[in-house]
């Protein structure tokens, strides 16, 4: 089994956790929505709908919607 010197483990190390871009991304606000429903149609069946909207660009902008629905 060969040994590293610390001085070239802590190198690794130091690279390992500095790498990146040298420039952040610009800074984007971002506005999750969510709405959940149940409804009993009778005593065995329940309606369930699940409704998503993502607000981007400083949720300025609806980037994304989700509607779903099911029967159980």
């Amino acid at each position: 089994m060969r040994r590293f010197p610390v001085s070239v483990l802590c190198l690794g190390a130091f690279l390992a956790l500095t790498a990146g871009p040298l420039h952040a991304a610009e800074e984007d606000g971002q506005v999750w929505l969510a709405q959940q429903s149940f409804l009993n149609l009778d005593q065995k069946l329940v309606l369930f709908t699940d409704l998503q909207l993502r607000l981007t660009d400083d949720a300025e902008r609806a980037g994304q919607a989700i509607a779903r629905g099911a029967l159980g």
